[in-house]
């Protein structure tokens, strides 16, 4: 099993740098606006699955975005979509988060 100073060296072979390498194709500002798309969907209708913020939002990882607003102080928990066989994001209304407090 590799060590992290081998798995790091490996990832830069590959062109992999962590989060700094994703901001030379999603710059912050990006992020911040598919974020506040991504919950103001979730605000109105509750959930959203993985494909339909593909789809419906424009944004090719989802999961990054929900991953954030967690880190935010929202509640989004993940269920399996058979339907759709991909995740469904749920936000909890009742438990809060986020800046509003």
């Amino acid at each position: 099993m590799a060590g992290k100073a081998e798995a790091a060296t490996a990832g830069d072979r590959h062109g992999s740098k962590g989060l700094e390498a994703g901001e030379s194709y999603c710059p912050p500002a990006r992020r911040r606006r598919q974020r506040d798309r991504l919950l103001e969907h979730l605000r109105e209708r509750g959930n959203i699955s993985t494909v339909e913020a593909r789809d419906w939002l424009r944004m090719m990882s989802p999961a990054s975005r929900i991953m954030e607003l967690r880190r935010d102080g929202w509640t989004i928990v993940r269920r399996f979509d058979k339907h759709q066989g991909c995740g469904r994001y749920h936000l909890l209304m009742d438990q809060g988060g986020g800046d509003d407090g």
